[in-house]
């Protein structure tokens, strides 16, 4: 990037201002009000104009990483991330995932978790303050590259500004970035890794290349949404190599990319069936059970991008980005690899570009064939979008004016993603927060002993630090209907079991925040005896036909002599 240019000078010739006599009308004193006003704009539009772009943008990334903190720690939820946080409450408790209870997910972002709540405590702020850090890093891994990819210095700046704001505005990244689930880590996972797998391609020695694959695997094993990095990384890398052996780099790669795994195979060395069946088998043949309209669930959510400004606007710059790339020669020169100059300068940033959409196109095909399949899960292709959105900005500005004008393209682009963000998040109807299950687990902990046996949801266990019965450790797995075996093998329970221990007084006490239509079928007002209410939600506790049980107050109050006198 070339030098920046040299300050010019700020000062401004002073002009006298002499000081209104008694007998000068009031005009005089507000026309002199107003030349120093301006002159104060004039002041800080030069200053602005001056102030080192790259300040700029560490600015924007300061705040968002501000803002992003304080988020996590007050609004973010989501109603999945409960079995997350129990599970890895669980492991630090020392059961093992798929050994001990259901889990069907990949295990490492449950260690993750476990391994922050280890070190400060088991609530649910620790977990979302670490993934928002993760977040902060990708965005800064992530802009740090396009920023570097900008050549012409009059649009670093502008297309700098733009790139952080098209990352950190996004607003599925926003919600679901600084949660207990695996996105996060995914997201950064699979940023280092493409950065690292691009440094490779020039490398002759494939250190880099097995870093990559390290990378790459560990952000599959965070969250099975990010499997196709790895197989996209190598593939791209066995063509683009630039240095050494070619064939030798994807080796490494994949070798890298398997020791992510270890502990996923020391937990099928215990119980093979299990692992297989809550890793495979779940997400290939039991995921669309009891969903009726999945299909057109999934068309909903892969199309709602179409209502966030900030995802079309992103949308929309990248095709332009993408179309430019592929119209520079794909099928004429780079695709044949006789005829490539390996250290053309133009050919890398093209290579990387093919990188961008491969990368894209990849993860947006294997999320879509996720039934159902969520909005949320397409935050890790916004990386790879930003990349061809920066490239499609500087085209569209380069066609729009005649001589080059940064800031009046990229200008309004930033102001509509900052509204369309705000728009976002202050219209979001998400009706629990994280703040609600903490006053409904202080009720559930003044009306119920420690022992009590409990049917609730994860986000209670989790906050009360109850261990859930065996069987309801993940409140999805009851819709499963398998035989007797294999259920009690796989520690599930079915929804008609469930509904017949309730029936039978099997639990003491039933959570809930279903709507009172939904508690009406259930019974629960003529099941339970007592009732106590926590926000929306409800607790059911002592079973009719069970004597009455004394609260936990009753006993603390209860004095020896009256304990001895009643045994």
């Amino acid at each position: 990037m070339d030098s920046a240019p040299q300050l010019e000078s700020d000062a401004v010739p002073a002009t006298p201002v002499t000081e209104p006599t008694s007998s000068e009308p009031a005009q005089v004193l507000e026309a002199a009000q107003r030349r120093s006003r301006w002159r104060l704009f004039a002041r800080a539009w030069r200053f602005a104009k001056k102030w080192p772009p790259a300040l700029t943008i560490c600015g924007t990334l300061a705040l968002f990483a501000g803002l992003l903190i304080w988020y996590a720690r007050t609004e973010s939820f989501a109603w999945d991330e409960g079995f997350h946080l129990l599970t890895a409450q669980l492991i630090l408790h020392g059961r093992r995932p798929y050994v001990d209870f259901f889990f069907p997910q990949v295990p490492l972002n449950a260690y993750w978790n476990a391994f922050w709540m280890g070190r400060f405590g088991e609530g649910w702020k620790v977990p979302h303050v670490v993934a928002a850090i993760l977040v902060i890093l990708s965005a800064v891994v992530m802009v740090q590259f396009i920023c570097g990819r900008i050549k012409d210095r009059r649009w670093f700046g502008a297309a700098g500004l733009a790139a952080a704001l098209l990352f950190c505005t996004n607003a599925q990244i926003v919600s679901f970035g600084p949660i207990g689930q695996g996105y996060a880590l995914c997201l950064l996972l699979s940023i280092v890794s493409f950065r690292l797998t691009l440094l490779s391609a020039g490398e002759r020695w494939p250190v880099f290349a097995f870093l990559a694959g390290l990378s790459a695997g560990a952000a599959t094993g965070a969250t099975l949404l990010g499997a196709p990095v790895a197989p996209i990384f190598a593939l791209w890398l066995l063509w683009a190599s630039r240095a050494g052996v070619r064939w030798w780099k994807p080796i490494v790669f994949l070798a890298g990319a398997a020791i992510p795994f270890i502990p996923l195979y020391q937990l099928w060395r215990i119980s093979p069936d299990n692992v297989v069946f809550n890793v495979v088998k779940y997400h290939l043949f039991f995921r669309e059970v009891d969903w009726d309209g999945a299909l057109k669930h999934d068309v909903g959510q892969f199309a709602s991008w179409l209502d966030s400004v900030p995802s079309f606007l992103l949308g929309l710059l990248a095709v332009i980005g993408a179309v430019a790339v592929l119209r520079q020669g794909w099928f004429e020169r780079d695709w044949k690899l006789r005829s490539r100059l390996p250290d053309d300068a133009a050919f890398i940033r093209r290579a990387e570009m093919y990188l961008c959409i491969l990368w894209v196109v990849g993860e947006a095909i294997h999320i879509s064939r996720a039934h159902p399949t969520f909005a949320r899960y397409y935050m890790l292709c916004v990386p790879g979008l930003c990349v061809l959105a920066t490239s499609g900005l500087i085209l569209a500005g380069q066609r729009l004016w005649t001589s080059p004008r940064p800031w009046a393209t990229a200008g309004p682009l930033c102001a509509l993603l900052v509204l369309g963000i705000g728009q976002v998040l202050l219209t979001d109807d998400e009706g629990m927060r994280w703040r609600d299950f903490d006053e409904l687990a202080k009720k559930v902990n003044e009306v119920l002993p420690a022992n009590a046996r409990i049917l609730a949801d994860e986000h209670v266990y989790f906050l009360t630090r109850r261990t859930p019965p065996e069987g309801f450790e993940h409140e999805d797995s009851h819709k499963l209907k398998l035989p007797d075996d294999q259920a009690r093998r796989l520690h599930v329970v079915n929804k008609d079991d469930v509904k017949k221990q309730v029936d039978t007084g099997r639990f003491d006490a039933v959570v809930t925040c279903d709507d009172d239509d939904d508690i009406a079928d259930r019974k629960l007002p003529e099941l339970f005896a007592r009732t106590a209410e926590a926000g929306s939600c409800k607790v059911f506790w002592q079973p009719t036909g069970k004597p009455d049980s004394p609260s936990p107050d009753e006993v603390k109050t209860e004095s020896p002599k009256t304990a001895k006198a009643k045994k």
